[in-house]
């Protein structure tokens, strides 16, 4: 399954979608969207993004075509809603024929956030939503409230909003739990300067004990992994007797000895 990401705004060089309280909605949306991402990858299934940056500019009507193009299955357009009554306040998600999806992302993402439920809302008349059938577009907050820009601008409160689409999600196309702790330890080994193929070796499935001696040879060798108590015997390593669940080990030890 292939999620298509789409963070709001940036129609053109002026668009920054809704403004208030010294917040961009596309910079929120944006951001949002990198953590969504992140998340959704640690449950195995693959991520493309509409755009990456600030600087990428796409019109509405270019969106489901990009992630038409992309090979998508489901498109999720994350906005920040705005009102004029700046009281105004609560989670929605909109939708044209996906009705379950976006009730049950609200109610995620009303779950962990512990904003007010406007519920999931049918619409018609919105580009990204008309132009790909499996979409939803969720309003994660009001800018235009004080209170709601405040937790908007928040690493931790953008993190409840991305946990309550992920269980909404889960809930919904019965996607299981990945091996967190081997994505984890395949992640620190490479942002530490590692150069392997992160699909690869952070899903267990996915390891193939052919490639494992040069994985070793990345790490050092044999010798190398027992001296920094990585390994506690050189015998399966060198012999060839290893399984995936002895490679998944190593990856989380090594891992952890980085530190």
């Amino acid at each position: 399954m292939r999620f298509v990401l789409d963070a709001g705004h940036r129609n053109n060089s002026k668009d920054f979608g809704a403004c208030g309280h010294g917040l961009k909605e596309s910079v929120l949306a944006l951001a949002i969207v990198k953590k969504l991402k992140y998340a959704l990858e640690k449950l195995g299934v693959e991520v493309v993004l509409t755009r990456s940056s600030e600087d990428e500019l796409i019109t509405p009507s270019q969106r489901p075509v990009k992630a038409k193009q992309l090979k998508g299955d489901v498109l999720v357009s994350v906005h920040i809603n705005a009102h004029s009554n700046d009281s105004a306040s609560g989670i929605e998600v909109l939708y044209k024929t996906q009705k379950d999806l976006a009730t049950v992302v609200c109610n995620g993402m009303c779950k962990a956030t512990g904003a007010k439920n406007r519920g999931a809302k049918y619409r018609d008349d919105l580009a990204v939503l008309n132009g790909f059938n499996e979409s939803i577009l969720v309003e994660c907050g009001f800018i235009s409230n004080r209170v709601e820009a405040n937790l908007l601008n928040q690493s931790a409160y953008q993190d409840k909003i991305v946990k309550g689409i992920i269980e909404g999600i889960k809930s919904h196309y019965k996607i299981q739990e990945s091996d967190i702790a081997l994505y984890d330890a395949v992640e620190r080994i490479i942002e530490s300067g590692i150069m392997i193929n992160a699909t690869a070796w952070n899903k267990l499935d996915n390891i193939k004990l052919q490639n494992v001696p040069a994985l070793l040879s990345k790490f050092g060798g044999v010798d190398v992994l027992i001296a920094k108590g990585v390994i506690s015997s050189a015998d399966i390593w060198k012999n060839g007797t290893y399984t995936k669940d002895n490679v998944r080990s190593l990856l989380i030890k090594y891992s952890v000895k980085l530190g």
